[in-house]
């Protein structure tokens, strides 16, 4: 990085096409190397707060990214701890409604409480959790019925077509009555 950097010293300012920047990817990506490296840097204030595309500052990713310790981060004087990405989410919300638990996250939880983060949508994103549980086994029985009936019809059509003659039957009297339309064709003698 530092030879890439003597080459090409705005190379910091680059971004991926998601909007993320090297501090966003180090700790996506678990570098801690990297991620040590780019916190030294002066021009680290210029990306820390910085939003991808989804509006998550390095913070945001950081909170969702268990068993990385990068403690500059949260502690890092112009991190903003309550910054909101587009899901209106704080990086104390990420980790509020993760579903992976660490015990790294636990002591981020109580850091960035105690830096003054708070939990902005917690609550209303456990209704909308809430709301969709509810949701969600209803349709699925509706998909269900509709599953069921369809394959009962594909069964009573299979089993008619299984003793249907081809050519139908003719509803002439007399000596030929029921018998097969095509009964006079080879291929069809040699069947019945």
């Amino acid at each position: 990085m530092e030879d890439i950097l003597a080459y090409c010293p705005d190379c910091w300012e680059m971004v991926t096409r998601d909007g993320r920047n090297i501090l966003h990817l180090s700790v996506e990506f678990k570098k801690q190397e990297a991620f040590k490296f780019i916190m030294k840097k002066s021009w680290v204030g210029n990306l820390i707060n910085q939003k991808d595309a989804e509006g998550n500052a390095p913070l945001h990713v950081y909170a969702a990214t268990p068993n990385f310790h990068g403690y500059d981060l949260e502690n890092h004087p112009q991190a903003e701890k309550n910054a909101m990405s587009k899901k209106n989410m704080t990086p104390l919300d990420v980790i509020m409604c993760s579903d992976v638990y660490s015990a790294r996250q636990d002591a981020l939880i109580e850091e960035l409480k105690a830096k003054g983060a708070i939990c902005q949508n917690s609550l209303q994103l456990q209704k909308k959790v809430d709301l969709e549980n509810e949701v969600v086994p209803i349709d699925i029985r509706k998909v269900a019925d509709t599953h069921m009936i369809v394959a009962s019809l594909i069964t009573t059509v299979a089993f008619a077509a299984g003793f249907t003659i081809p050519g139908g039957h003719g509803g002439n009297d007399g000596p030929k009555e029921g018998l097969a339309v095509l009964s006079r064709k080879a291929a069809l003698e040699h069947s019945l």
